[in-house]
C-alpha cells in the first residue's frame, strides 16, 4: 500500500512539475495515434501493479518454502 501511494504521489508531482503527459502523448501518438497518452499511463500503472504483485507473491512463497529449513537448522 505504501509503495502504491508513493507512486501515486510521484505521478501527480511529475504531471504538475514536468511535461510528463506531453511525453506520454507523443509515445501514444507514435504507437496508436493522437489522444492516447492516457492509455500509455494506464499501461504503465497496470504493468507496475502486476510486477509488484508478482514480486511480492514470489518473495512470500519463497520465504514460506525455506522457513522450515531454517527453523530445523537453527534447532540443531
Amino acid at each position: 500500500m505504501k509503495v502504491s501511494l508513493s507512486w501515486l504521489i510521484y505521478i501527480i508531482a511529475a504531471f504538475a512539475t514536468r511535461n510528463t503527459y506531453v511525453i506520454l502523448e507523443q509515445i501514444g501518438n507514435l504507437f496508436l495515434g493522437s489522444g492516447f497518452g492516457w492509455l500509455i499511463l494506464m499501461l504503465i500503472l497496470i504493468i507496475g501493479i502486476i510486477l509488484g504483485a508478482l514480486g511480492g507473491g514470489l518473495g512470500y512463497s519463497f520465504a514460506v518454502l525455506i522457513k522450515p529449513f531454517f527453523q530445523k537448522r537453527l534447532k540443531d
